[in-house]
This record gives structure tokens, C-alpha cells and sequence, in this order.
């Protein structure tokens, strides 16, 4: 498989859904932090802990639109390790995975390191696994898989939530996903059963 890098920016609308996100995504942040902070009074430890994950999550999607809305990758961004990117998202997430009771593994298959942007593809592992923890049910499994495909990085993350999964496929999420795939030279590729679902992302490397 040949990805050409893209150069070009976000089309109008999307730049224009990404600057219309953008505010009401900021207040959903800032009302999430009033719960965590208890500024109109005490809350349950639950309620509490809900503001924070809402907040986070919020703050997220915000820096994944203005990942969207940029006009590529720039000329001075940060690359990490294909690997270190993953085992760093993993462990971000796996106290989650352990709360649902879903096992989370990696496998390594590159036969060395692999740089990719830093920012772009933390989003992207985090998006995919993210998307996989809300479709598999307790007792699940999700494994994410790395490896060299022609010269290019390709992630893969299988679950046994395809079910679950194959019914958000095409919303918001998924696009942006491919939007921020597309804008670092990458293409994604989503495939549901029954029984689970693998969803495929091939990027660029950073040029040597």
C-alpha cells in the first residue's frame, strides 16, 4: 500500500465545524471543572470523579479539532517511537480497561524503531482504544498491534465489542479520526462481525 503525504489544509467546512466545536466543547470543560471542584457545594466522590473524566475528555476532543483544523503537520513538530507512543497510551488507559474488566496487550512486530509525530498519533491510539473500551463488555479483550507495512506504520486495535463498535462507525468520531489520519499521510480502515472488530491505521514515518 502507497499513502502520498497530504499537504494540503482542512477543506472550509471543516475548518468551520472545527471552530464550531470548539466553544461548546470549551464550556462542557469549564461546567465538567465546577463539578470537580464542588463550586456550588458538596457532591459525592462519584459526581466528582465524573467532572474530571467529562473535563479531560472535553479538553481532548478539543486539542484532536485543532489537530483537524491545522493546516498539516508542521515543520518543527515533535516525533516519538511508534512503540513508546502506544505503550504510553496503554498505560494511560489500562487503569480503565482493569475498572470494565478488559484485558489490554500490546504486540510489538516492528523490527526496529519507527518515528512517527508525536501529537497525531497519541490522538489517534488514544481515539482508537478509547472508542474499543466503550464497546467491550466486561470480560472483553482489546490488543493493539504494531508493525512495518511497506515502509509505512500500521496500528492495528481488535476488540471483542464489534457489535457495539460497527454501529458508531460512521459518526463524528470516526471522522475526525480519518480527517487527522489523512492530514499526516494516513488512511484508516474499520472492519465489524459479530464477534469483534479491527480497526487499521497506516501513517507516514518521519522522513530520515
Amino acid at each position: 500500500m502507497t499513502i502520498a503525504p497530504s499537504t494540503s489544509g482542512p477543506t472550509p467546512n471543516l475548518a468551520a465545524l472545527a471552530h464550531e466545536l470548539r466553544t461548546p466543547l470549551a464550556a462542557i470543560a469549564g461546567l465538567a471543572d465546577a463539578l470537580r471542584v464542588q463550586a456550588l457545594g458538596p457532591l459525592p466522590e462519584a459526581y466528582v470523579e465524573y467532572g474530571r473524566l467529562i473535563r479531560e475528555t472535553a479538553l481532548h476532543a478539543i486539542s484532536v479539532i485543532s489537530a483537524m483544523a491545522a493546516t498539516g503537520p508542521a515543520a518543527d513538530e515533535r516525533h516519538t517511537p511508534l512503540s513508546k507512543a502506544a505503550q504510553d497510551v496503554i498505560e494511560v488507559l489500562r487503569p480503565r480497561a482493569a475498572s470494565q474488566s478488559v484485558s489490554l496487550s500490546l504486540e510489538d512486530r516492528l523490527g526496529g524503531p519507527l518515528e512517527l509525530p508525536a501529537r497525531a498519533t497519541f490522538q489517534i491510539l488514544f481515539n482508537l482504544l478509547d472508542n474499543a473500551l466503550k464497546a467491550t463488555a466486561p470480560g472483553g479483550s482489546i490488543t493493539v498491534r504494531l508493525d512495518d507495512d511497506e515502509g509505512l506504520a500500521r496500528i492495528e486495535v481488535a476488540d471483542t465489542g464489534g457489535a457495539r463498535l460497527a454501529e458508531a462507525s460512521g459518526g463524528v468520531g470516526y471522522a475526525v479520526m480519518r480527517a487527522l489520519c489523512a492530514a499526516h499521510g494516513g488512511e484508516l480502515q474499520l472492519e465489524t462481525s459479530p464477534l469483534g472488530a479491527v480497526a487499521r491505521v497506516w501513517l507516514a514515518p518521519a522522513a530520515s
